[in-house]
């Protein structure tokens, strides 16, 4: 409407104009005129003295006039397009921008929504980190309840030690043990106060810990509040964006307005898109609002959650620095009693020590005097039983008997030799003291028998077992070697308990053994049966050379050899027989200015050693058995064959059979097997290689002397061994 009238504007300033030139052409162009929207100029009349050509030229002036006139509107109302164009080109990037900001919006409160889950989880963890430490503080409790309980323990049992004490006045050995119990309650108290420590120093870490985290939470919500903060502000940007889209909104309702004028449907749908931009303008302000008061009340939650926090923080530092003070003064209480308890413990230690020092002193004074006694003793009992064999000659016999000796009463190599217990010990044959001598009759485990040489330890039934000097010994019948299938033995007693038996051989030769009253042998002749005696043995012109075996020990200086080693201990396997002949016949390595006693070198290694030894190799004794297989005793044929020539050119060299065993089984039970072992070798030599038996003489040393150090079973500790003792029984021998 308003262009259409733009257009009539200038047409009628031009009549205007004309009528002021020509009256009538206004006349007539008014009565003609239609409602054409333009006026030809070229109808208008000019005066009449203007010139053909002027008027032309003022005609042409015109019409371009009219073209301007109407090509004006089409200017307008092509500016008018373009700036609507232009306005929508802002609308659009405007809601774009509106859009753009609206996701970031979404983003925003999507995060915001993120965080508080998050800080949600924070709370529930710091709520689960306080259960957690109200157990644990429960739990320190319940530990200080029961240390209160140990330490009302400790102080029962110090009064019960004090009672202890006044007991151990008067019994020293118990008041040991009393000691010994009180000083392992102080042991596991000093633990328990130990561990105490240790949980009081696990509670502190804990507490700090807690400490710590609260710390962190604090940390936490002052980021959560920072970030609120940030939110608000994102928030408060958005509303401010928001309003500045509402301007936007209303400047657009107006445009809208404006076009409705030219078109009533456009005026209808701006009219709509205005009401629809007001009403999200009205959403988004109650959405910056909700978010605002949102904010506010994250913001408060926050402030209150932190201030709970450091609340709850600040108590809980001040129960951990209690229960710190607590435990701080507990470990100091329970250090105390324990410095206490240890000062007791060393006064008690110190007490103990010297009790003990003083029994020691008692028992080694006491077993000085008993080791004395018994040396007396034994010293005593020899000395008497040389004097009684020296005397012999004139004493009649107050008992005698002979027996004739068939296969049934004997062993033979291939046998085995059982160990009998004493309570089986019930026929003749195996009363032990019916050969052993009239001392080992009602000898009893612990008794001291001089004549046995020791303390009785065992009674095998066949053996029995003594201890001197801290050694172990083996006592048997010194004749069973002797008793061969068909010789008769003739046994005379007599009153201070000397035997003096007679082996007669079938041959008319007579082994003639005076034994005291232990079953040692003191004197042992052969008579050939043309009563020619040679002297085997002879302790009675030995009277002065008894010493124990410490004191013997002491005596003598430490072994020395110059001969190779391989011909001072010969392996039997891998010699011949001038190997063989050379260590039965060589001389002593050591010189020495005495002449022992049998049992001497029996019983004491320094002086064995003084001779070299052949270790029997071939001879394989299975675990636990004595027995000698007929293949093993024909394997010793070289050098049964090499003794029986040594002896057949000097009857009177004495040999000694060495048995021993491994290490398994117990030192008692070893020992008579090896004394065993040793006589089942000198039966075999005896019965394959005619040895005599009284040339012979047999010891074993069960597990003593191993040859392979090892506590298993060992075939090659299982052995035997010969070697010759005639030298060191009679000085007066010289070497062959």
């Amino acid at each position: 409407m308003k262009r259409r009238m733009r257009l009539f504007r200038k047409p009628a300033v031009i009549l205007a104009s004309l009528s002021l030139m020509s009256p009538a052409f206004v006349q007539a162009t008014q009565s003609s005129a239609t409602n054409e929207e333009t006026i030809i100029l070229s109808q208008v009349t000019e005066p009449a003295d203007q010139t053909e050509e002027e008027f032309l030229i003022e005609q042409e002036d015109d019409e371009q006039a009219e073209t301007d006139a109407l090509a004006e509107p089409e200017a307008t109302e092509q500016g008018d397009a373009d700036a609507l164009a232009e306005q929508e080109a802002d609308q659009a990037e405007a809601d774009a921008l509106a859009e753009q900001e609206a996701t970031e919006q979404a983003e925003a409160d999507a995060l915001a929504e993120q965080e508080a889950t998050e800080q949600a989880e924070a709370d529930a963890l710091a709520e689960q980190e306080a259960a957690e430490q109200a157990e644990a503080d429960a739990l320190a409790e319940q530990e200080a309840a029961e240390q209160a309980e140990a330490d009302a323990l400790a102080e029962q049992e110090a009064a019960d030690q004090a009672e202890a004490d006044a007991l151990a006045e008067q019994e020293a050995a118990e008041q040991a043990e009393a000691d010994a119990l009180a000083e392992q309650e102080a042991a596991d108290q000093a633990d328990a106060d130990a561990l105490a420590e240790q949980e009081a120093a696990d509670q502190a870490e804990a507490d700090a810990l807690a400490e710590q985290e609260a710390a962190d939470q604090a940390d936490a919500d002052a980021l959560a509040e920072q970030e609120a903060a940030e939110q608000a502000d994102a928030d408060a940007l958005a509303e401010q964006e928001a309003a500045e889209q509402a301007e936007a909104d209303a400047l657009a309702e107006q445009e809208a307005a404006d076009q409705a004028d030219s078109d009533a449907l456009a005026e209808q749908e701006a009219t709509e898109q205005a009401e629809a931009d007001a009403l999200a303008e009205q959403e988004t302000t109650e959405q910056a609002e909700a978010d605002a008061l949102a904010e506010q009340e994250a913001v408060v939650r926050a402030e209150e959650d932190a201030a709970l926090a450091e609340q709850e923080a600040i108590e809980q530092a001040e129960a951990d620095a209690l229960a710190e003070q607590e435990a701080t003064e507990q470990a100091e209480a329970d250090a105390l009693a324990e410095q206490e308890a240890a000062e007791q413990a060393e006064a008690r230690t110190v007490a103990e020590q010297e009790a003990i020092e003083q029994a020691e002193a008692d028992a080694l004074a006491e077993q000085e005097a008993s080791d004395k006694a018994d040396a007396e003793a034994l010293a005593e009992a020899e000395a008497a039983a040389l004097a009684s064999a020296a005397a012999l000659e004139t004493q009649e016999a107050s008992e005698t008997s002979e027996t004739v000796v068939t296969a049934d009463t004997t062993r033979t190599s291939d046998e085995e030799a059982q160990a009998t217990a004493a309570s089986e010990a019930d026929d003749d044959d195996n009363q032990i003291w019916k050969y052993l001598g009239a001392a080992a009759v009602g000898a009893v485990a612990g008794a001291l028998i001089p004549q046995l040489g020791g303390r009785v330890v065992e009674n095998q039934g066949d053996r029995m077992i003594v201890e001197r000097d801290g050694e172990l010994h083996v006592r048997k019948d010194e004749n069973l070697l002797l008793r061969r299938p068909g010789v008769t033995e003739t046994t005379e007693s007599f009153a201070d308990g000397i035997t003096r038996s007679t082996v007669t051989r079938e041959d008319g030769s007579r082994i003639v053994t005076v034994r005291d009253s232990g079953g040692f042998v003191l004197k042992r002749t052969r008579y050939l049966p043309d009563d020619t005696a040679i002297v085997l043995i002879d302790e009675t012109v030995k009277a002065d050379s008894w010493v124990s075996s410490v004191d013997l020990e002491e005596s003598l200086p430490p072994l020395r050899y110059d001969m190779p080693e391989e011909r001072y201990v010969v392996e039997y396997r891998r010699a011949d027989e001038d190997i063989l002949r050379e260590a039965l016949l060589a001389p002593p390595v050591q010189e020495f200015d005495r002449a022992f006693t049998l049992r001497q070198v029996r019983e004491n290694s320094r002086v064995r050693d003084m001779m070299p030894r052949i270790d029997l190799d071939v001879i394989q004794f299975a675990t636990g058995s004595s027995a000698i297989q007929p293949s093993e005793a024909e394997a010793l044929r070289l050098i049964g064959n090499t003794m029986a020539d040594i002896i057949e050119q000097h009857p009177n060299e004495i040999f000694l059979v060495e048995g021993h065993t491994d290490a398994v089984g117990s030192d008692l039970m070893n020992l008579g097997l090896s004394d065993r072992r040793a006589e089942a070798v000198a039966l075999a030599l005896t019965e394959y290689f005619a040895i005599p038996p009284e040339n012979l003489i047999v010891q074993g040393y069960g597990e003593r002397y191993l040859k392979v150090d090892t506590q298993g079973p060992s075939q090659v500790n299982r052995r035997a061994s010969v070697r010759r003792i005639t030298p060191l029984i009679d000085a007066g021998l010289v070497s062959l």
